[in-house]
C-alpha cells in the first residue's frame, strides 16, 4: 500500500463488513498479506500436529475396532495425511500465498469427513464424535482461518454429517440429535470465538497502522527538526565563522595599519587602542597607556587643555578633522587627527579617533607650494630673459643697420669709413656670443653636447685666454692677472679642452662684465687628483639669497628689465653644465659689494 494511500486510511475510523469482517479493498489486501506473514508459522506448526494427532488416533482404530482397523488406517494415511502433508509442503512455495486459505479450509473439510466416515461404522461409538469437535475447534482457532471461511468450512462440515447419518446410513434419531447439539455448539462457540478472534487481530493490525504511519509522521517531523535544527546550525556555525573573520580581518586592519586607532567613553577611558597609536603615545610622552586609562589624565600639562576641549566636542556629537605638528627626536612630523562619535539608539556613547602620520603628504604639498613658486619665478626670469634678449639683439643690430646706412654716405672720409667697419664687426660678434650661447644652452638641454676628451696644456689655454681679454680689461681700467702654482711649468691634463675653455672664458666674461674698479685674477692650481681653476674679481657680488639662482637659466645678479649690464644671463648656466659634464665641481664665494672668487676642480 503507498504511503499517501495508508495516510488517507488511518485519517478516518476502521471501516469493515460486519459479516466477513473484511476491509475496502487496498485494506484488505494489505491486511491479508499482513496475516499471512504473521500466520505461517503457525500455520506450519498446526498442519504438523494435525497430522501427528490424525495418526495417533489410529492406535484407538485397533483398540476399540480392530474390524475396522485397516480401513479407518488407509483413510487416515493414505487420503487424510498425505493431503494435509501435501498442503504442508506447498506453504513453502510463493503461489501458497494466494490460496492458502482455500486449501486450509479443504484441509479442515476433508479431516472432518473423514471423521465422519469412521462414525458411520458404529455410530453409537461417542469417542470419534469427540474427535470431531476437535476438528471444529482445529478449523476455528488453530490453523488461521480467517472467520468466514470456517464457519462456511464448518457449517459445510454439520451438513455433510446429517446427510450420512439421516440418508446414508440410517442413524437412529436420538444419536443424531445428541450429537447434532454438540456439533451445533462446537460451531457456534467456534463461530464466536473466531469471530471476536479475528476482529480483535484487524483492530490490533488497524492500530498498528495508525501508530506505524505516526512513527513515519513523528519521524518525519524529527527528521524535518533535525534537518532544521542542523541547517541552522551550519548557519550559525557559518555565521560564527563569518563573524570571527570579520572581526579577525578588522583586528589584523585596526594592528596592520600605520595610523594610530583608539576609542574612549563618554568618561575619556580608553575602550581601544591599537599598538601603533600605545607605541607613538609612548615616544611623544614617555607614558604607556592601556584599556581603562583616562587618556585625558595622560595627556601633558601644556597641551591637556587643548586635547580635553577635542574629546568635548566629539562626545557632543561633533565630528572634525585637524592637523598638529610634532617633533619627535629632531624630526618634525605632520599628524592628521579625526574625531568619529559612536552613536548607538540616538545617543552618543563614545568616540573613535584616528592618527595618520601626514609628513610625507605635508611635505609634498610644501614642495609643490615651493615648485609652483619656482614654476612662477621661473616664469617671471622667462620674461625678464625675453626682454633682455630683445635688447641685446635689436642693440647690435640696429648698430649693424645703422652704420651700414652710414657707409653708404659718398662723402665718407677713410678714417670713419674704418671706424664704421669696425663697429659693425663688433656688433655682429656680439649678436654671434648671444647665439652661440643660446644654441649652446640648447643643446645641453636637449643632451646633444659630447665630450671630446684629449691632452690639454693648462699653461697655453691660460694664455691664451689672458691675451684675449687683455685689451677689454685694460680698456675698463681694471688690473688683469694670471697666476698658475706651477709658476710656468708645463701642465697637461686630459679634459675637454673647448668646453674647459668656454667655462674659464664665461667667467672672465662675467668678471669683466660686473667689474667697475679694482682687478681681476685667474688661474689654477694643481692638486694630486684634480686640477682647480679660479676666477677672481673685486666687483659688484652677489647676494647670498641669489648665489644659487644665478646658475638658473636666464638668471643675472640683476634680472631687472632696467638692468644696466648687458648679456643672456646663460654664460654661468652654461658653465656649470659643462663642469657637471666633466664630473666637475663648480663654488662661488662672494660677498656683496666687494667681489666674488668662482672656482670649479675637474679630473686630471
Amino acid at each position: 500500500m503507498s504511503r499517501i494511500d495508508l495516510k488517507n486510511m488511518i485519517n478516518e475510523k476502521m471501516s469493515y463488513n460486519r459479516i466477513t469482517l473484511s476491509f475496502p479493498n487496498e485494506i484488505e489486501s494489505h491486511f491479508r498479506k499482513v496475516y499471512f506473514k504473521n500466520s505461517i508459522v503457525q500455520v506450519r506448526v498446526a498442519l504438523i500436529l494435525v497430522m501427528i494427532l490424525y495418526g495417533l488416533f489410529g492406535l484407538l482404530d485397533f483398540l476399540m475396532f480392530p474390524e475396522y482397523a485397516e480401513t479407518f488406517i488407509k483413510l487416515r494415511f493414505y487420503l487424510v495425511i498425505p493431503f494435509i502433508f501435501l498442503i504442508f509442503l506447498l506453504s513453502f512455495l510463493k503461489v501458497f500465498r494466494k490460496v492458502w486459505q482455500f486449501l486450509l479450509g479443504i484441509a479442515y473439510v476433508v479431516g472432518g469427513m473423514g471423521i465422519i466416515t469412521m462414525t458411520q461404522f458404529e455410530p453409537e461409538f461417542n469417542e470419534y464424535y469427540a474427535g470431531l469437535i476437535l476438528i471444529f475447534f482445529s478449523g476455528y482457532l488453530f490453523v488461521k482461518l480467517r472467520f468466514f471461511g470456517a464457519t462456511c468450512a464448518g457449517w459445510l462440515i454439520l451438513l455433510a454429517y446429517n446427510v450420512i447419518a439421516n440418508f446414508v446410513i440410517e442413524t437412529s434419531n436420538s444419536v443424531i440429535i445428541s450429537n447434532n447439539f454438540f456439533f451445533v455448539s462446537a460451531n457456534l462457540i467456534g463461530m464466536f470465538a473466531a469471530y471476536y478472534m479475528e476482529l480483535q487481530t484487524r483492530k490490533n493490525y488497524f492500530l498498528n497502522l495508525k501508530l506505524d504511519e505516526e512513527k513515519v509522521l513523528i519521524k518525519n517531523l524529527n527528521r524535518n527538526l533535525e534537518k532544521k535544527v542542523e541547517g541552522r546550525t551550519i548557519e550559525l556555525v557559518k555565521e560564527k565563522k563569518t563573524t570571527e573573520a570579520i572581526n579577525a580581518n578588522i583586528s589584523a586592519i585596526i594592528e596592520g595599519t600605520k595610523d594610530g586607532i583608539w576609542a574612549i567613553n563618554t568618561q575619556n577611558e580608553i575602550l581601544y587602542l591599537n599598538q601603533v597609536f600605545r607605541d607613538r603615545f609612548y615616544e611623544l610622552f614617555g607614558i604607556h597607556l592601556e584599556s581603562g586609562d583616562c587618556i585625558v589624565d595622560l595627556i601633558p600639562e601644556p597641551i591637556r587643555k587643548t586635547w580635553e576641549l577635542r574629546y568635548y566636542r566629539v562626545l557632543k556629537n561633533e565630528q572634525f578633522t585637524i592637523e598638529d605638528e610634532f617633533t619627535i627626536g629632531e624630526q618634525l612630523t605632520y599628524v592628521q587627527f579625526t574625531f568619529n562619535p559612536i552613536v548607538k539608539k540616538g545617543k552618543v556613547v563614545g568616540a573613535s579617533c584616528f592618527a595618520s602620520n601626514i609628513t610625507y603628504r605635508k611635505l609634498a604639498e610644501l614642495e609643490i607650494i615651493k615648485a609652483k613658486e619656482k614654476a612662477e619665478e621661473s616664469d617671471r626670469l622667462k620674461s625678464a630673459f625675453l626682454a633682455n634678449m630683445s635688447h641685446e639683439i635689436r642693440t647690435p643690430m640696429n648698430g649693424i643697420l645703422g652704420f651700414a646706412g652710414l657707409l653708404k654716405d659718398p662723402d665718407l672720409t677713410g678714417d670713419k669709413q674704418k671706424e664704421y667697419i669696425d663697429l659693425i664687426g663688433d656688433s655682429g660678434k656680439r649678436m654671434l656670443n648671444i647665439i652661440n650661447d643660446i644654441m649652446d644652452i640648447s643643446k645641453i638641454e636637449a643632451g646633444l653636447v659630447e665630450l671630446k676628451i684629449q691632452k690639454t696644456n693648462v699653461n697655453d689655454l691660460l694664455e691664451h685666454i689672458h691675451s684675449f681679454f687683455i685689451p677689454e680689461v685694460r680698456e675698463k681700467g681694471l688690473q688683469f692677472f694670471l697666476k698658475d702654482s706651477k709658476n710656468g711649468s708645463p701642465i697637461i691634463i686630459e679634459t675637454d679642452q673647448e668646453k674647459l675653455y668656454a667655462i674659464i672664458s664665461n667667467l672672465v666674461k662675467n668678471a669683466i662684465k660686473y667689474t667697475n674698479k679694482g682687478f681681476i685674477e685667474f688661474g689654477c692650481i694643481e692638486n694630486c687628483e684634480c686640477m682647480e681653476f679660479y676666477v677672481k674679481d673685486t666687483g659688484i657680488g652677489v647676494p647670498e639669497e641669489k648665489q644659487k639662482q644665478i646658475f638658473e637659466r636666464f638668471m643675472q645678479a640683476d634680472v631687472s628689465a632696467t638692468r644696466v649690464h648687458e648679456g643672456a644671463g646663460l654664460g654661468l648656466s652654461i658653465s656649470k653644465a659643462f663642469v657637471q659634464m666633466l664630473n666637475g665641481d663648480f663654488r662661488l664665494t662672494s660677498e656683496l659689494g666687494k667681489g666674488s672668487i668662482f672656482s670649479f676642480t675637474i679630473p686630471k
